[in-house]
């Protein structure tokens, strides 16, 4: 918000699913690597808490809703292979996204950083930018044909070049922050949903952050995510069923044709086997 002090809340997208920063000297490529779209600049728009969480619902839609046995949070395929990023970040505020509830109705416990709740009539002067809002405003957007008086455009205010959102970024890191940068975790949001199976899910995590398993993927395997990692059925207390379980998956797997299922029938052989190992 340092340079759109106007904004009590900004909005941002994430176009980059590998974004990062390493330690060392930064440098102006690290940023567009990090922010990919080269003319993105910040506007601050006046609307309502009511259309603020519109907007939050229609993004917090781009995950699954949870399933009793699931373990891990995912990612709605269509969202996910979407053009463009769908998957909005907002600033300013704190909130819960809720994925044991439908889409449309997930967003709660919605209030300022400074905790006072927001309401439907509450003033909102959200920070973001126009590209995405023309992609909200659009017809079949989720705020289709609606138009918000604009407050101020980084653009206007600092120019063409130095108003975008990537040469905002550098000048702050060189005015403000004087060329040193320490990444802090900020806990904004969470998301709520998983309920039980702690023990599994600690299982299944690990296995994940060691290479032993990936999260799925779509078919063509360039979108990851896409579902969530169930454990309900993979759960046994009879030995010889176990058995049964996997002697089936191994018959499957020597059948399949494609890369995506015999990743998945793979993944259910070593879910199972560390499971009901521990």
């Amino acid at each position: 918000m340092h340079y759109a002090p106007m904004a009590n809340v900004i909005a941002l997208q994430i176009d980059n699913d590998k974004a990062e920063l390493d330690v060392g000297q930064i440098k102006a490529k690290d940023i567009a690597y990090n922010y990919q779209y080269a003319g993105g600049e910040i506007t601050v728009y006046d609307m309502t808490g009511k259309e603020l969480k519109t907007y939050m619902e229609w993004s917090a839609g781009y995950f699954n809703s949870v399933k009793d046995g699931d373990v891990t949070y995912s990612f709605t395929p269509e969202r996910r292979s979407s053009k463009y990023s769908t998957n909005d970040f907002f600033a300013g505020v704190t909130y819960t996204i809720d994925l044991t509830e439908p889409a449309g109705q997930r967003i709660k416990n919605l209030q300022f950083a400074d905790g006072k709740m927001i309401t439907d009539s509450t003033p909102i002067r959200i920070g973001m930018n126009s590209y995405r809002m023309g992609h909200l405003t659009k017809a079949g957007g989720v705020l289709e044909g609606r138009q918000f008086p604009v407050l101020f455009d980084t653009e206007a205010e600092f120019g063409e070049e130095d108003g975008t959102i990537r040469n905002l970024t550098i000048r702050y890191l060189t005015e403000v922050k004087k060329g040193h940068y320490e990444g802090k975790p900020i806990h904004r949001w969470t998301l709520d949903g998983l309920q039980g199976y702690e023990k599994e899910r600690e299982i299944v995590k690990q296995l994940i952050n060691t290479g032993k398993i990936k999260v799925p993927t779509s078919k063509d395997g360039r979108y990851t995510n896409i579902a969530s990692i169930n454990v309900k059925d993979k759960l046994f207390t009879d030995k010889a069923e176990f058995n049964r379980y996997i002697s089936q998956l191994e018959k499957q797997l020597k059948n399949v044709k494609s890369a995506a299922e015999k990743q998945k029938i793979e993944r259910d052989i070593i879910i199972a086997t560390a499971l009901n190992q521990a």
